[in-house]
């Protein structure tokens, strides 16, 4: 209330301050006339079963067939008039009825209508949403020739309308709801049908200083919005302040409510989200004080989308149910698909997918059923988010692909980009980077082509994520940086933190934790600055990973707490659930196995809630690895045969290889290494499929020890060599040190000394150098069995 209020004093206040143009009417030019003496003149004419229109005998003639009915004829050629004077002779021929203008002509929905009947009365209505409204009721006066020729005429001045009849003042009126628009001439019905009217030197006057000012500031509007569309921003806020000085000038409220909502849309283009809801607030009070509820529903809609990209999505829902409400009272069915859209987007970002795709399948029906295809596009691609969100990514690639075909038909390459980059994250998750870099090559050639330099930096990003999942890290980073510097470029706080956390990623990777840590706070620093608590929470979460990464797991378990604070307090349910996954991770390496277990099953609860079943897979396999490390080891196999269940149902091939390497690892533990082995090498052909050089290390690794249990020291050898070169390839100096050990265990076993003193010696100098104590004392122990 206090916005509504302050920015009502800022409007009454400019209201006053510019006073209205305008001059005497009798002075106005004649803008159009017509005798009606040639019936090629442009006026509609031809018969239905209820209405007639004619030209007889030098005039125009409208004949009304039905009772309780009004028809009307609009002056040819669209023409469209501010403040005019308007006076036309017309006779009632036959019947009972009304005749007369519509004045202020929107649409067959919206506009005035003042009439005079058969009786001697009059009375002036306005339509607005196909609803009647009577401004003054039949009013009965002395004058009319009931069987002759009168002379009517309407003289509009801003808000202010007078009505005459043969020179005779009838009535004034003031009412602000339509500033311009059409003439028509009309006749109606009462209760009895067939009425029959002719109108006869029919001539229009207009104001020529308001029409110079109005064409003037029209044109500013226009050259705004080329420029707006042109991504001149600074150009068009420009020229849309100049534009509603004039339209202040002329009291055209709805174009100046037209101007603040486009300023708004400006400043939301450049992510000024607080002071785009400023303008947006002004073009409401306005609408509303004219009574244009299509406009109030776009203002509503815009006030909604500003709350929603500041995160604080319970408050734009509000907006955006006022906005479907109205759209509805109102029939506005493209409005109505609008806001269930941004409803089904609220609930998207809050994790309530199933309430979102119910909406976007919503809008979809109504988009469809307008033949609206951008809209129907955009609805698909909504829909194609919602499944990638819910781990369906066949079915996410499916909405996505349609709607990019719809997006190439109606030439719209922002939207085909748009579908592109999102099928390319598809099949990111799909563990096929190839495939998704070669989609989100595709989007960057079309942001390139058209200049979208925001796009070109996200899919930029988008491609250093899937060089980052194939391991190529520092291609990663190129892509990376090339993203950072344009967000830096165009002033894009968030994209350029989403770069840094992207970077502190890739340097996390490269246990280059220090780099990655820096990298990840600077992200923190921004989010925290521009109000992102979503993305600060994920910056917290990934810096308790590098502080997990260093062993520092109490530090972590600080990090991922805040997180989960975050998550909570902003309804993230996903996010909640990954960070309670990695608490119970920490509480593991710590060696509370239960609290490990209560906090992976915590999780699993919310993953199954908003049907995230990748998410439920990962809970599932880490309950398996908890339950393996407390010795319940029949209680892991349960979970890893469930968690691998889940993966090959939604095509995780990672999950599905780790899922199987667990199965081994607990085999492994009970002894039956041949069941292990056999899963081991199940995990390993995907491993090695998906090109997982870390994963195919770790099995190599796992089949060397099998083998060595086994009392089979050269194929283990074997094992621990392929492992050795994978983990020194990639740069895993502890891996590394773990496999030397491993390969001097199996000389110490073959009774081969000296070499496997060389390899424990070798994984002693790994250990010291990264300070790892517990691999230290381990080497030392091995080299003294040694002697």
């Amino acid at each position: 209330m206090r916005i509504v209020l302050f920015w009502f004093c800022v409007v009454a206040l400019l209201a006053f301050s510019l006073g209205a143009v305008g001059s005497d009417p009798e002075t106005w030019p004649i803008v159009y006339q017509d005798d009606f003496e040639d019936s090629g003149s442009g006026w509609r004419t031809g018969e239905t079963e209820h209405v007639s229109r004619a030209y007889v005998d030098g005039v125009y003639e409208i004949q009304v067939k039905d009772d309780w009915s009004i028809a009307w004829s609009r002056i040819p050629g669209e023409l469209e008039f501010l403040d005019f004077s308007v006076e036309v002779t017309f006779r009632s021929v036959e019947g009972e009825g009304e005749a007369g203008f519509l004045f202020r002509y929107q649409d067959s929905d919206n506009f005035y209508c003042f009439t005079v009947s058969t009786r001697g009365e009059y009375r002036l209505r306005r339509q607005r949403y196909d609803e009647w409204e009577t401004l003054i009721d039949w009013t009965p006066f002395t004058g009319l020739e009931p069987t002759g020729w009168n002379r009517l005429r309407i003289v509009a001045q801003g808000d202010e309308f007078s009505f005459f009849l043969n020179g005779k003042l009838l009535a004034e009126f003031r009412d602000n709801a339509f500033r311009a628009g059409q003439l028509a001439l009309c006749a109606g019905t009462f209760a009895e049908p067939e009425l029959i009217v002719r109108f006869d030197e029919l001539v229009v006057q207009e104001d020529p200083e308001v029409r110079a000012l109005a064409d003037q500031a029209q044109a500013l509007f226009n050259q705004a919005w080329e420029s707006y569309q042109q991504e001149d921003i600074q150009t068009a806020v420009n020229r849309f302040r100049q534009a509603l000085e004039l339209f202040q000038q002329l009291e055209w409220n709805e174009k100046e409510a037209d101007c603040y909502l486009n300023l708004g849309s400006c400043k939301y283009s450049t992510r000024e989200f607080l002071k785009a809801r400023e303008y947006y607030w002004i073009a409401l009070f306005l609408y509303r004080g004219i009574g244009d509820q299509k406009g109030v529903a776009g203002s509503l809609n815009n006030i909604g989308n500003c709350y929603r990209s500041l995160e604080d999505y319970q408050q734009a829902m509000e907006f955006y149910r006022e906005s479907l409400t109205i759209c509805r009272e109102i029939d506005d069915r493209k409005g109505e698909a609008l806001s269930l859209n941004n409803l089904g987007s609220c609930y998207e970002a809050l994790g309530n997918y199933q309430q979102a795709i119910e909406l976007f399948r919503d809008s979809l029906a109504i988009y469809r059923e307008i033949g609206d295809q951008e809209g129907e596009a955009r609805s698909l691609y909504n829909l194609g988010v919602c499944f990638y969100s819910l781990g369906n990514y066949q079915l996410a690639i499916e909405y996505l692909q349609e709607s990019h075909v719809i997006s190439q038909r109606v030439g719209d390459q922002e939207g085909e980009a748009q579908s592109l980059n999102s099928i390319g994250d598809c099949y990111e998750a799909l563990e096929d980077y190839r495939r998704a870099s070669e989609f989100h090559e595709r989007a960057l050639a079309i942001y390139c082509q058209v200049g979208d330099r925001q796009g070109e930096a996200s899919s930029l990003s988008d491609l250093g994520d899937c060089y980052y999942h194939l391991e190529d890290y520092w291609r990663a980073i190129d892509f990376l940086q090339q993203s950072l510097v344009i967000y830096q470029e165009i002033g894009d706080r968030e994209g350029e933190a989403k770069s840094s956390h992207n970077l502190g990623l890739c340097y996390k990777v490269l246990r280059d934790y220090r780099q990655a840590i820096d990298y990840l706070q600077r992200a923190l620093a921004v989010f925290r600055d521009i109000g992102n608590r979503d993305k600060e929470a994920l910056s917290l979460n990934n810096l308790g990973d590098c502080y997990a990464a260093l062993d520092n797991h109490r530090q972590a378990i600080e990090y991922y707490e805040k997180a989960l604070a975050i998550f909570r307090e902003i309804g993230n349910q996903k996010g909640e659930a990954r960070s309670l996954n990695n608490l119970g991770n920490c509480y593991h390496y710590l060696g509370d196995h239960q609290r490990a277990i209560d906090y992976h099953e915590e999780a699993l609860v919310i993953y199954r809630e908003i049907w995230d079943q990748r998410g439920e897979a990962r809970s599932l396999g880490f309950l398996a690895i908890s339950y393996s490390a407390s010795g319940d080891y029949q209680r892991a196999i349960h979970f890893y045969q469930l968690s691998l269940s889940f993966y090959r149902e939604i095509g995780g091939r990672k999950g599905e290889a780790a899922s199987l390497r667990g199965l081994g690892d607990c085999h492994s533990s009970l002894e039956n290494y041949w069941q292990a082995i056999d899963y081991y090498h199940k995990s390993l052909t995907i491993y090695r499929e998906i090109k997982d050089q870390g994963g195919e290390a770790e099995v190599l690794n796992n089949l060397g020890l099998c083998y060595e249990a086994l009392s089979d020291y050269q194929r283990a050898i074997d094992c621990h060599r392929q492992s050795l070169a994978i983990k020194r390839e990639i740069g895993d100096r502890k891996g590394e040190a773990y496999s030397l050990n491993n390969l001097g265990n199996c000389y110490n076993s073959l009774g081969d000394y000296r070499q496997a003193i060389e390899y424990y010696q070798r994984s002693l100098a790994i250990f010291r150098e990264i300070n790892d104590q517990d691999g230290e004392a381990r080497s030392l122990n091995n080299l003294g069995t040694c002697y």
